[in-house]
């Protein structure tokens, strides 16, 4: 009849007929079961090398926000480069509610600085391997692009800034050559407008994360009206106040108390109260309005 019968093999040759010979990625031409080509997206990522980077932008699209950061929700930012496996360290994705859609990363330092910026209110948006430089012969992919909320610019002067996240101990391997190069990428990124950073271990895991992981929980659970309010009259009416001191200012039996102490937390986790988070949280952390 002519007909052939397709191979069973999901990721491989997609028709028995055509073996060694039909593209991994062969769904739409051959009937068998294989996958459409990966998608891949970009920036509209325009590949310069670092000597050329002062004079122009490799991210056109992400560049026009040095103006105005709102203007960063008109582009559709991805990765400009796929996420494989990684055998030697944690690999991943979350949910991202800033950038409404899944974040690569591709350590779980690199998953605690996401989780501290999707937490920072200065931060409007954020890529992960924002844009690829040709330097030296090779590739080189910065671990984020950050975009600051226009007031926190204008008013404390801080640059959109591209993230390099190494750990404390690869620094100190990096040797002269290697410090020599992230000192020629940070200048070139200087000049256009940019800052550029590196952030290590030492400065990510502290008790500002740990505290920020444990408001998480928190940060998206339903609470009470009646209850969040009677907890806000108190933000109101108290210069400072602690968890403690709901057990006296919360009207009501058990289930009132803790319920207010739950809500505490999910205003701190919102940012409606704030606190000093630099401490690690605890019944006696003091808390206050956040103005």
């Amino acid at each position: 009849m002519g007909w052939r019968i397709t191979s069973k093999t999901v990721r491989l040759n997609s028709g028995s007929s055509s073996k060694n010979k039909t593209p991994l990625c062969a769904k739409d031409i051959s009937p068998g079961c294989g996958f459409p080509p990966p998608v891949i997206y970009t920036i509209n990522c325009e590949i310069v090398t670092v000597k050329t980077l002062k004079s122009q932008y490799f991210m056109r699209n992400i560049t026009s926000v040095t103006a105005s950061s709102s203007e960063f929700y008109n582009t559709n930012c991805y990765p400009v480069r796929e996420f494989g496996l990684k055998y030697r360290s944690l690999s991943g994705k979350y949910f991202s509610k800033k950038n409404n859609r899944l974040i690569s990363f591709e350590s779980s330092l690199e998953n605690d600085f996401a989780e501290i910026l999707e937490f920072d209110s200065a931060v409007v948006r954020y890529v992960e391997q924002p844009a690829r430089i040709n330097f030296e012969k090779t590739w080189y992919h910065p671990d984020f692009f950050v975009i600051y909320d226009d007031a926190k610019r204008i008013n404390e002067g801080i640059k959109n800034a591209y993230y390099e996240v190494k750990y404390a101990s690869e620094i100190k391997t990096l040797g002269i050559k290697g410090q020599r190069r992230f000192e020629k990428i940070k200048a070139s990124i200087d000049e256009m407008g940019f800052e550029f950073k590196i952030v290590t271990d030492n400065e990510i895991r502290t008790d500002f994360l740990k505290n920020i992981k444990f408001l998480g929980y928190y940060k998206y659970k339903p609470t009470d009206p009646i209850i969040r309010e009677l907890v806000m009259d108190i933000a109101r009416t108290e210069t400072f106040f602690n968890p403690n001191d709901i057990k006296t200012l919360i009207p009501g039996g058990m289930y009132e108390k803790a319920h207010a102490i739950f809500v505490i937390w999910n205003l701190v986790a919102n940012q409606i109260l704030t606190c000093d988070l630099r401490s690690l949280l605890n019944m006696e952390t003091e808390i206050w309005l956040n103005i």
